[in-house]
C-alpha cells in the first residue's frame, strides 16, 4: 500500500478528538488492509484519524500508544472472528475498556463479522453489527465485502462529523 502521510498519521494526531480505534487479530490482517482502503478517502478528505497497531513505528512505546488510542477513541471497530475471541490481549486490553467506554456513551461500537465465531454469545452482540453474524466476510465475494467496508467507513465519517 502506498504510504500517504495523513493515512499514516503520527500518534500525536490522536490527541485530537475523533479517533477510530481498530481492534483485530493479526491472523485477520487481510481484512484490516481492506478496511484501510475504504477509510483512505475519509482520512484524506475529512481528516478522519484511525489507529491500529500498524501505526506503531519502530522504537515507539507501544503500550503508551495503545493507551492513548483507547483514551481518545470515539469509535471502536472490531474485526470479529474466532482469532479475535481467542486473543486474551484483545479481549482484556482492548475490548473490555472500549465496552466500558461505550456504556458511558463515550465510544460507538462497530463490529464487522470476519468469520464464524461466538459473536452472538459475546458482549459485542448487544451492539448492532455491520453484517449479519450468519454472513461473515470470509464467506462473501470481494464486491459484497466492499459494500460492508464502504458502509462502515461512511458510518464512521458521519459519527465523527456529528451527524
Amino acid at each position: 500500500m502506498d504510504k500517504d502521510p495523513k493515512i499514516s498519521a503520527p500518534p500525536a494526531l490522536l490527541d485530537a478528538p475523533g479517533g477510530i480505534f481498530i481492534s483485530y487479530s493479526h491472523k485477520d490482517r487481510k481484512y484490516l488492509d481492506e478496511l484501510h482502503l475504504h477509510l483512505a478517502h475519509y482520512v484524506r478528505e475529512v481528516s478522519t484519524v484511525y489507529w491500529d497497531d500498524t501505526k506503531i513505528l519502530p522504537g515507539g512505546r507501544w503500550n503508551d500508544e495503545l493507551k492513548n488510542a483507547l483514551k481518545t477513541a470515539r469509535i471502536a471497530i472490531f474485526l470479529v472472528s474466532v482469532n479475535f475471541f481467542a486473543s486474551d490481549f484483545i479481549i482484556k486490553r482492548e475490548m473490555i475498556p472500549l465496552l466500558q467506554a461505550a456504556q458511558k456513551g463515550e465510544v460507538k461500537i462497530i463490529s464487522v463479522i470476519v468469520g464464524a465465531c461466538a459473536f452472538k454469545d459475546s458482549e459485542l452482540s448487544k451492539f448492532q453489527s455491520m453484517n449479519a453474524p450468519s454472513v461473515p466476510l470470509n464467506q462473501m465475494p470481494r464486491g459484497k465485502r466492499d459494500k460492508i467496508w464502504a458502509k462502515a467507513a461512511q458510518f464512521c465519517s458521519e459519527v465523527l462529523a456529528g451527524k
